[in-house]
């Protein structure tokens, strides 16, 4: 018995696949700096956030924004002047938040 005819499979054209990325600020994920929250600080503003996982001013503002959007935390005390200078309360433990937040 003879093979069959494997030239289809030689000149077929595989779709590409999207790769599954991960946003990274300044090389940490979203659910890494929600347990280092979570484990440092019971409330915590944009500026320590920039200190401690070394953001920019736009990344801090960005996780803050998704980590209030996760339920990770909350507005603690508004600032009328300049909204990096809100405070934030941590209302998640460390084992109630996911690694893979997005």
């Amino acid at each position: 018995m003879q093979p069959a005819d494997d030239s289809d499979v030689v000149d077929a054209e595989f779709q590409e696949l999207p790769q599954l990325t991960v946003e990274r600020f300044a090389g940490h994920t979203l659910g890494e700096i929600a347990i280092g929250v979570a484990t440092k600080k019971d409330v915590f503003d944009a500026a320590w956030l920039q200190s401690r996982f070394a953001l920019t001013t736009e990344e801090a503002e960005r996780v803050v924004l998704q980590l209030l959007d996760q339920g990770v935390i909350v507005l603690e005390q508004e600032n009328e002047e300049s909204r990096e200078l809100n405070t934030y309360r941590v209302i998640k433990k460390p084992g109630d938040i996911a690694l893979d937040l997005e």
